[in-house]
């Protein structure tokens, strides 16, 4: 090892992990599994670090995966030169894969893969091929490149030969195939003949051939195959097919598999040799679980299994169906008791005797199918508030190709029916005729070291994880991870899923399709309000962070004339984070439950309310009372949800984790506190022209797939983004308070946010000065216009007072004195305070033929609103200055003159 690598990582172990250096050995070390100070590793090599509980923990970590910065880029950290052209190649051969270099130079060489759609590039370990073509694996951060983790020349020259190091036994009396030149490599170090089929599709037909004319020349017997595919379903079917192929050709052939690794790893050749479990002992297991893979029979697996582990009872895998084995001594011995004389004197010679036991303990055994599927289980997933917790499954079905995907819960789990049932409805045909106590059994046996999978009940960023969790992709550091074959996503040592299933975002990750050329079309349709409503979307894939660093998120309001284009804005903003055929929720006609949920299942995207505006007296459904969002912008869910938990009263306050948009025909009135918290755009139809239309047309007509690579690309660009928003929002509020126009700071605040938001656009797609400078003007002039509206009483209020005022105190006669008789609508007998009974004021307005300013519904909704005459109660109960009776009135503070 390099004695700067090998002094950080020993630097690293000590301050991290707290390891002590005794001998050759590094111990004491705290295990991040089990927490006991049991963890050891090579003082020389610290390649793996091992916990020495290996009865209660026995965990296995690799130094590269805790200290990954470490063996990421390494062309950064091993710079190639003219001297030393493999430099990065080398260090990735030797510390990454625990290679010794001795055997492999001059097989190699260090180049460049560098694909133009993403604009990154790696060095890279390159080997030729036979044929002519090569095959290289990506060492520089190859999780930047989604599942490519290697690449392959052009063309398949390789195909029907492999791959063999120039040194190996040319004519072995065994010879292992594996599927890589890694694997194969691995092998050849632990002095076993190998060779690399570079894909477990690829049967080396051609290179046999070759092989079998060198052993008839050279008159030597013909090797045996060990075939050694990869532990996953294309390997074992590959394995069959190919040893049933071979034999067919005349080879002698057996099998080898790599165990399962702890928590469901994948461990293959190369990692097996890095673990240093390559000894005599370890080969032997090997080849016995590759005998059991290409056993013809279940009765000969099962009598493979009992000769290795003396275990009389156990559950066993065969062609996708589970079977039970089972071995009765008593009976053996009874048989073996009742052999004849004969066969009593042929036990004399050791053929007859293993003859005659064998024949006792086949007459013991019983073997039975016991389901008809084959289970596996995958990982285990838990949520923690609600304690529920699932087993995911995967089962393959022999009548199927594909395997299906299920999940237990524990009481699925610990009784027979129970599990049987969950099969049926998971799977048609489906069926497990076991015991309760062979379920138990194969429980205990295969769900005892599952790996745990992270779980979040809502779709979006996690900041606990501050990572990104969509529907087919995630994104963690600026990478985006594919959802993996078992329906979880695997970010280094983080594994994760969520939970919700109603949401699903189809977001295209080949970021070529993502189309730019629409933001003109946009402008010419909306202007500045296209803008701003993009700068919203686009900010609002960041509302955890930035109400982290600025402790809030404001709310966006889309209202205007009906036809204006609204809807089909919000289409457009809707494909650009993957959902189609949605628009938003009705908040009139959902429950306070489903508006919950609704505000709940989703973390750094927009929640859309639409048309809350359409309560009238008439309908039933209660008009919306838009006060409800006010704990929003500070990320405050406001309403405590009880946790199903027993013997406890525990509750969870949930935090708000996405954003809002208001779209409706009416624009939002409520309390100064939020319409402070409002970024208000109007929306009119002055740009409706015929060529404008066709730009419309042309906006309704892009596809998610053209689109959706804006929220993947954007969440990219995280950390640039946060920057450019704590760089410039406190610039653009200085600006907007500087001059005195707006006194309101929450008010600058929230605008100077979106201006902020609106040069971010500039990391995603490419927008003309003149565009971002006069949307900038238009959020000033807003804001201005919010500082007015908020000192104001609302419209509907004033034109309240303003009847009031007309009405109260105009003649309308004569009394009998000749003097004139005035309308009173004031209650109060209090000069400080007015009281007012609304149906005595509407019946007055309707008598004197003036019109209501809007219906009774609304006004109460809008009353309390009121700041020229500061509302006090509603409907109190007191005694009318008027009537002398007791009046039902709405009390406010009279103005002081």
């Amino acid at each position: 090892m390099r004695p700067d690598l090998h002094a950080e990582i020993t630097r690293r172990l000590v301050a991290e992990y707290g390891f002590k250096t005794h001998g050759r050995w590094l111990q004491k070390g705290k295990c991040p599994e089990c927490g006991h100070s049991e963890m050891y590793t090579s003082a020389e090599k610290p390649w793996m670090l091992r916990c020495g509980r290996a009865n209660n923990c026995g965990a296995e970590i690799k130094v590269k995966d805790v200290f990954s910065d470490l063996f990421e880029s390494w062309s950064d950290r091993y710079v190639a030169t003219e001297t030393d052209p493999t430099a990065a190649a080398d260090a990735y051969l030797q510390f990454n894969r625990g290679f010794c270099l001795n055997r492999l130079r001059g097989l190699y060489t260090q180049d460049v893969y560098a694909p133009r759609d993403l604009g990154i590039s790696s060095a890279t370990v390159r080997f030729a091929l036979p044929g002519g073509s090569y095959w290289e694996r990506i060492i520089d951060r190859p999780e930047r490149f989604g599942k490519r983790k290697a690449n392959f020349g052009y063309g398949t020259a390789y195909q029907g030969l492999w791959w063999e190091m120039p040194d190996t036994v040319q004519m072995p009396n065994e010879l292992w195939l594996a599927e890589g030149i890694f694997k194969a490599i691995a092998l050849e170090l632990n002095g076993i003949p190998a060779r690399a089929l570079l894909s477990c599709v690829n049967y080396p037909e051609k290179a046999l051939q070759a092989l079998a004319a060198q052993c008839r020349e050279a008159n030597v017997p013909r090797p045996k195959l060990v075939w050694a595919l990869d532990d996953d379903e294309a390997g074992k079917r590959y394995t069959l097919e190919f040893v049933e192929r071979a034999r067919k050709d005349g080879w002698e052939c057996d099998a080898a598999q790599p165990p399962a690794g702890k928590g469901g790893e994948k461990l293959d050749w190369d990692e097996l040799h890095a673990r240093g479990r390559m000894a005599a002992k370890d080969v032997e297991e090997y080849r016995h679980l590759g005998a059991l893979l290409i056993a013809k029979t279940p009765r000969a697996k099962g009598k493979l299994i009992h000769k290795r582990s003396r275990r009389n009872a156990f559950h066993f895998e065969f062609r996708d169906r589970l079977f039970w084995f089972a071995y009765d001594p008593a009976k053996a011995e009874k048989a073996r008791g009742t052999s004849t004389a004969d066969e009593a004197e042929d036990a004399d010679d050791e053929a007859g005797e293993a003859a005659t036991t064998e024949d006792a303990d086949a007459q013991a055994i019983t073997v039975t199918e016991i389901c008809n599927v084959h289970p596996v289980p995958l990982y285990y997933m838990r949520n923690d508030l609600t304690d529920e917790a699932w087993y995911q499954f995967r089962v393959n079905v022999p009548w199927r190709k594909a395997p299906m995907r299920t999940s237990f819960t524990a009481l699925q789990l610990s009784s027979a029916p129970e599990f049987c049932k969950r099969l049926i409805h998971s799977i048609a045909g489906a069926d497990f005729y076991g015991s309760p106590s062979m379920l138990k059994a194969y429980y205990r046996e295969t769900c005892r070291d599952l790996k745990e999978v992270k779980t979040i009940d809502f779709i979006g960023y996690s900041a606990e994880h501050k990572c990104y969790v969509f529907s087919d992709y995630a994104v963690k550091d600026g990478v985006v991870y594919p959802i993996n074959a078992d329906e979880y996503f695997e970010m280094g040592r983080l594994s994760i899923k969520t939970l919700t299933a109603s949401l699903k975002l189809a977001m295209n990750p080949d970021l070529k399709a993502f189309r730019t050329d629409w933001v003109d079309a946009l402008w010419r349709c909306y202007g500045p309000n296209g803008l701003i409503a993009l700068a919203y979307w686009l900010g609002s894939l960041f509302a955890e962070q930035i109400r982290a660093a600025h402790e809030m998120f404001p709310f966006l309001e889309m209202s205007g004339a009906p036809g204006a284009g609204k809807s089909a804005l919000i289409a457009l903003l809707w494909k650009l984070v993957g959902r189609t055929g949605y628009e938003g929720i009705d908040p009139t006609k959902s429950t306070l439950a489903g508006r919950s949920r609704t505000f709940l299942q989703t973390s750094n995207i927009p929640v859309v309310l639409v048309e809350a505006d359409r309560a009238d007296e008439k309908s039933r459904e209660k008009p919306y009372d838009f006060d409800e969002l006010k704990p929003l912008l500070n990320g405050r869910f406001g309403r405590a949800i009880g946790v199903k938990t027993a013997g406890t009263n525990d509750t969870y306050e949930p935090p708000f984790r996405a954003s809002i948009v208001i779209e409706q025909n009416a624009q939002v009135t409520g309390s100064q506190a939020l319409l402070e918290r409002i970024i208000y755009t109007h929306y009119d139809k002055s740009r409706h022209t015929p060529e404008n239309r066709r730009h419309a047309h042309a906006l309704n007509a892009l596809t998610v797939d053209e689109l959706s690579g804006f929220a993947l690309l954007a969440v990219r660009k995280e950390k640039q983004l946060l920057e450019i928003v704590a760089a410039e929002r406190t610039i653009y509020s200085e600006q907007l308070t500087g001059n005195g126009e707006v006194t309101n700071y929450r008010i600058a605040d929230t605008h100077a946010l979106m201006m902020a938001l609106v040069d971010c656009l500039r990391l995603v797609l490419k927008i003309d000065d003149a565009m971002i400078a006069e949307t900038h003007e238009q959020l000033r002039a807003t804001a201005r216009q919010r500082q007015e509206l908020v000192q104001d009483d609302p419209p509907v209020v004033a034109a309240f007072w303003e009847l009031f005022d007309h009405l109260e105190g105009t003649a309308i006669g004569a009394d009998r004195d000749g003097q004139p008789e005035r309308i009173l609508l004031n209650h109060s007998g209090d000069p400080e305070q007015i009281w007012i009974n609304l149906p005595h004021f509407e019946q007055v307005v309707n008598s004197r033929r003036l019109t209501m300013p809007c219906d009774l519904i609304t006004l109460k909704r809008e009353l309390p609103k009121s700041t020229s005459r500061k509302f006090v109660t509603a409907n109190a109960k007191n005694r009318s200055a008027i009537t002398g009776y007791t009046k039902s009135v709405w009390v406010f503070k009279a103005p002081r003159n």
